[in-house]
């Protein structure tokens, strides 16, 4: 990836072979799920995806590093007549901005050459600050972000699996059984626990009876209802709850939810159990 600009089509099947192995998914066999396409996980943790690459724009990244590595301002001056090298710059690079690179007026004085990278606090090139500055303006995958505190989440001193639950329901990837209907899955909507509403995020850790008495015997209901009452989401409350909570305090209420969605999920295969039978 590093020498040669790969087909743009190669990279996208790559991906597509990547995602499905990440979400347990295949097509071949109809089973599983791609919950999220792959743009969306490349977008950074801080940004509400995985942080994996975007093979296409780290490619181009690795070619831009060849050519930090072997271009310099020198290379395009013709120092014997003062001038650029009108025919070099113009070879390499397009029409537009070999203009306005001519256009620059030179200035010869006794120093010797330094690369300056705009893209970093220090002035050096780096390959991390080349990719997440293509990604955001070559690429343009500024419209993918998605607000809400996610360092402070990926910070949390919890097990990272469970950081991993937390971002899927925070990123609608939970297989309740609203998602599932939308994804085009047969199957009952109703709350495997208290089989009276439909099973959404919000049900399942707030709204169900069982969820709220999982949240009383923990002793934290009493500081959380308030709160519940007055949210306008899963994902707002949870995102206000990591804005005003101290670091533990929010890792006690991630790893309750985290107990109450496989207490939802044994009772589910519990019924296919007994449905099976």
């Amino acid at each position: 990836m590093s020498s040669i600009l790969l087909p743009e089509t190669l990279g996208d099947e790559l991906e597509k072979m990547i995602n499905s192995f990440w979400w347990g998914s295949n097509k071949a066999s109809g089973k599983g799920i791609n919950w999220l396409r792959w743009e969306k996980l490349t977008m950074r943790k801080e940004h509400g995806g995985m942080g994996f690459r975007h093979l296409y724009g780290f490619n181009l990244t690795m070619l831009g590093k060849q050519g930090d590595e072997n271009m310099t301002v020198a290379n395009l001056v013709n120092y014997s007549e003062s001038k650029w090298h009108i025919t070099k710059v113009q070879q390499l690079f397009n029409q537009e901005d070999a203009a306005a690179i001519l256009q620059i007026p030179l200035q010869f004085l006794n120093e010797d050459d330094v690369l300056i990278w705009r893209f970093s606090r220090n002035g050096n090139y780096s390959v991390r600050s080349d990719y997440y500055h293509l990604m955001e303006v070559v690429i343009e995958n500024n419209h993918l972000k998605v607000e809400g505190n996610w360092n402070k989440m990926w910070k949390l001193n919890i097990p990272k699996k469970v950081k991993i639950f937390l971002w899927r329901s925070l990123r609608e990837c939970l297989p309740v059984k609203e998602r599932l209907i939308r994804k085009g899955v047969q199957c009952d909507p109703k709350c495997p626990c208290c089989d009276l509403n439909t099973e959404n995020e919000w049900h399942c850790f707030f709204g169900c009876k069982a969820a709220q008495e999982v949240w009383i015997e923990v002793g934290m209901w009493d500081n959380l209802h308030q709160q519940i009452d007055n949210a306008a989401g899963y994902k707002q409350l949870v995102f206000h709850l990591l804005d005003n909570l101290q670091s533990t305090n929010m890792a006690q209420i991630v790893m309750t939810l985290w107990m109450i969605h496989w207490q939802t999920k044994s009772k589910m295969l519990e019924q296919h159990a007994t449905n099976d039978v």
